[in-house]
């Protein structure tokens, strides 16, 4: 029983103190983005697929404060070379992040090949997202639809 008590103690410890710890975590204001940025560049052209991905987990995360778009062509390369449906999809969002006009176009023109279905809707959503591509009538969202979907 005293065994039971003393882990359940420290099982509630561990929780506080990573909620708190989670709650406590701020992005600092002195980050050197210029060289975050050059990291993340150098990062995205390794051959290393762990160091690549977790490069474009980071330009998602902060897309709006990091300046990769000399990188976009090995993202790129990701995208439409790599054999791995999850890659493609992380890549495509990253190339959503960068959101350059050339790879929009690219991607405007890859849909058309695209032969998986999941991959093709990511890029209908991305282009949609961007302003590139218009949503077809029938799946356009108007307030009818919004509150015929609507349960009272």
């Amino acid at each position: 029983m005293r065994q039971s008590f003393f882990k359940l103690t420290i099982l509630a410890l561990a929780a506080v103190f990573l909620s708190l710890s989670a709650v406590l975590a701020t992005e600092s204001d002195n980050v050197n983005w210029d060289r975050f940025s050059e990291g993340l560049k150098m990062a995205l052209k390794s051959d290393n697929l762990g160091v690549k991905l977790s490069a474009m987990q980071l330009v998602i995360k902060y897309g709006d404060k990091v300046d990769v778009t000399a990188a976009r062509y090995d993202v790129m390369d990701s995208f439409l070379y790599s054999k791995d449906r999850r890659v493609r999809r992380l890549a495509l969002v990253t190339l959503a992040k960068i959101n350059n006009t050339f790879d929009m176009g690219l991607l405007e023109r890859q849909i058309k090949f695209e032969d998986d279905p999941v991959i093709k809707n990511q890029i209908a959503a991305v282009l949609i997202a961007a302003d590139r591509l218009t949503v077809p009538a029938k799946y356009a969202v108007t307030e009818k639809t919004v509150a015929s979907n609507v349960t009272p």
